[in-house]
């Protein structure tokens, strides 16, 4: 498995994707939901996609099991569907860098009501698979680190303006 490009910086004139082998690095995202009228998507995917491509990425999104082979980056922003899963589980055996960013508490039920088993069994996985876990807070970091704490070392706090408010 490739590591992440360390600083995401656009790639040389005369280099290559290691993965895509095209002129750039090329990053797709994977959403369960793409509504801009959520902040913490709007934020977290749409936002960093605008200023990845200002910075001369070239970015898929949507990405589906027809694109997937042309990325280098596959970036599973809010993602906990059995789609999500699939994904992940042919980027990684692609070779495809994952990285699975995180905003919500999945494992404590909303207002009230039991938590999702299938929602946190497939973040689980999808953690599982993700060379890096992007997290929105220290909080949520030390409750996923408690829950697997294997995965602690791949596990990057991240704020949005959210969070930082």
């Amino acid at each position: 498995m490739k590591a992440l490009h360390s600083d995401l910086q656009p790639l040389a004139d005369d280099e290559t994707s290691p993965v895509s082998g095209g002129p750039r690095l090329t990053i797709g995202w994977h959403a369960d939901r793409y509504d801009r009228d959520t902040a913490s998507i709007r934020l977290r995917l749409h936002d960093v996609a605008a200023e990845l491509r200002a910075r001369d990425f070239q970015v898929i999104l949507p990405v589906d099991e027809h694109n997937l082979q042309r990325l280098d980056i596959l970036i599973l922003s809010k993602s906990l569907s059995s789609e999500a899963v699939r994904l992940a589980e042919m980027a990684s055996d692609r070779g495809v860098a994952i990285v699975y960013d995180i905003c919500d508490n999945v494992f404590e039920g909303k207002k009230g009501k039991k938590p999702n088993c299938t929602a946190i069994e497939n973040c689980l996985r999808v953690m599982t698979l993700a060379q890096t876990v992007t997290i929105s807070t220290a909080t949520l970091a030390e409750r996923l680190g408690d829950i697997r704490p294997e995965l602690r070392s791949r596990m990057r706090i991240i704020p949005d303006m959210l969070d930082l408010s």
